[in-house]
């Protein structure tokens, strides 16, 4: 287990946000059940964890397609 399953698990919202923010702690992570942070905020019944991950994975998948987008466009760049 991940130290972000352990905070999410305990339902430490001020680390898990600290490990996610300052430190790009994986979202996705599965442990050794095969759990990700946010199955464990779900099971521990961490709503206010639950929604942090939920939001923060989707700012990260938001910064990914912006990303991509940005790559597409700078290839066909005429230079």
């Amino acid at each position: 287990r991940s130290a972000l399953h352990v905070a999410v698990s305990e339902g430490h919202l001020n680390v898990v946000e600290r490990l996610v923010s300052d430190w790009s702690a994986t979202l996705t992570l599965e442990d050794r059940f095969g759990n990700t942070p946010l199955d464990d905020a779900v099971r521990e019944r961490r709503a206010e964890v639950a929604e942090f991950l939920v939001e923060a994975r989707a700012a990260r998948a938001a910064r990914d397609v912006l990303l991509l987008e940005r790559t597409k466009e700078a290839c066909f760049l005429d230079i």
